[in-house]
């Protein structure tokens, strides 16, 4: 790998979110994913013996007490996220056999546990995620109580009232469900951008690798043939026929391109990373 390149890469995720890493044991497997890859597939496993989550920080970004409480993973600090784990991380050190999480990037690792990487597409996972968010907008933030962004939908769909239907894209037609996020692409593209479908997971784990001295397997779970080990064709993707429905259609194209225009600065590095490491499979 070009360490160079890396490098320059990892300088993009100051000022974009960096992933929370979700370690994932099966049988003698370490899965390694973060959250908006496939981090609830890999959870609710049938052999999953554990699971825990960190939040990932940049080590020259933290203060002196967040280092002191975290835990140092090279140029990063690694933030123990209680809430979403089922494990210590005394428990979880103790179940890999490890002293220090560095441990886990050593050959004789290796010869114990089968490390297993999991990765997608940014480019799927970000207009995944961006129609899930536009879901969120509609239901959580309660877009019938707001009148002005109410009314704006409405018009957009050439409606002059609402038929008293609770909003959500799944309560819309597919002409309806893409013209709504077709409408929120080009006014709230830049909520993505907090949004942990846009962290550097690709860049993050092309920098992992650098140091990792063992072997290892790469799963994409856009991949068939490699989600055939777990006995599927795919991982479970919540709202994967709405996106679809907005990719496959046609009138949807140039939104689509302008909104992925706006976002290129994310999707160029994070890209160039994926086919890095689905280049290692």
């Amino acid at each position: 790998m070009n360490l160079e390149f890396i490098s320059d890469s990892l300088k993009h995720q100051a000022s974009i979110g960096l992933p929370i890493l979700c370690f994932s044991v099966t049988n003698n497997n370490l899965h390694i994913t973060t959250k908006k890859v496939a981090s609830r597939f890999f959870e609710h496993l049938e052999d999953t013996t554990t699971y825990i989550e960190f939040r990932v920080k940049n080590k020259f970004n933290c203060s002196d007490e967040e280092i002191t409480n975290g835990i140092e993973f090279y140029d990063y600090i690694l933030e123990y996220f209680e809430s979403n784990s089922i494990i210590t991380i005394k428990e979880f050190f103790k179940l890999l056999d490890i002293k220090n999480i560095t441990d886990i990037t050593s050959e004789s690792f290796s010869d114990k546990w089968n490390l297993v990487i999991v990765t997608r597409d940014p480019t799927i996972r970000l207009l995944s995620g961006f129609t899930e968010l536009v879901d969120s907008m509609l239901i959580a933030e309660g877009v019938s109580d707001n009148k002005e962004i109410y009314d704006i939908i409405l018009s957009y769909l050439n409606k002059t009232e609402s038929t008293g239907e609770p909003f959500g894209l799944k309560y819309f037609s597919v002409d309806e469900a893409n013209k709504i996020i077709n409408y929120f692409s080009k006014t709230s593209h830049h909520i993505v951008l907090t949004d942990e479908h846009t962290s550097n997971w690709n860049t993050f784990i092309s920098y992992f690798l650098t140091k990792y001295k063992g072997k290892f397997k790469v799963v994409d779970i856009d991949d068939i043939n490699d989600m055939k080990i777990y006995g599927k064709d795919e991982s479970d993707t919540t709202n994967k026929h709405i996106y679809l429905n907005w990719l496959e259609g046609y009138s949807n194209r140039h939104y689509i391109l302008d909104f992925l225009s706006k976002l290129n600065h994310f999707l160029v590095t994070d890209y160039i990373n994926y086919l890095r490491i689905k280049s290692l499979k």
